[in-house]
């Protein structure tokens, strides 16, 4: 499995996200400007590990997956080629508290190249736990139009990581 490289806030490409991580006291209002792309996911122990139950997503996240994803554990929109890798990030963000950022080299239906970049941020409870991971996806392409239908739920699409980091903050 790649190791995360500790970096700065802002390796974050995205300047939309950029700020993200940044911001100490956060609410969903400060994500609004990226609420297309945001899933809330809450977080669930499990055996000794834990599920991510999709809380709410944003309508480009929708599309990326085929579909409405709320109520539904993220283990179960995921192809079979990406699941034990994605899931290991999430669990990441869990055991250090760390924001995660990994951007990846995918394609869409039209075999466009795609930038794939998440930011996973964790949200604690007040035990100190994780308990909830605000997950920003965004999708770039040099050649400009995407297809997000299913994007993230085809089975030929893979997951290579350019960037797997977690983030220093403060």
């Amino acid at each position: 499995m790649q190791a995360y490289e500790r970096q700065p806030a802002d390796i974050v490409k995205s300047i939309q996200q950029r700020w993200l991580p940044l911001v100490t006291d956060f609410s969903l209002k400060d994500a609004e400007t990226c609420r297309d792309d945001l899933t809330v996911l809450d977080v669930l122990p499990h055996n000794g590990a834990h599920r991510f139950r999709i809380v709410d997503h944003g309508k480009n996240v929708g599309a990326m997956y085929a579909g409405q994803c709320a109520g539904r554990l993220l283990e179960e929109t995921l192809p079979e080629v990406a699941r034990a890798a994605t899931l290991e990030t999430y669990e990441h963000v869990v055991r250090t508290g760390m924001p995660v950022y990994t951007v990846s080299r995918i394609s869409d239906a039209a075999a466009r190249p795609v930038q794939y970049e998440r930011l996973l941020l964790p949200f604690g409870d007040h035990g100190g736990r994780v308990a909830r991971i605000f997950a920003l996806l965004e999708t770039i392409s040099t050649e400009g139009t995407i297809e997000r239908k299913s994007l993230l739920t085809d089975p030929q699409t893979t997951r290579q990581y350019v960037v797997k980091a977690e983030l220093r903050v403060g």
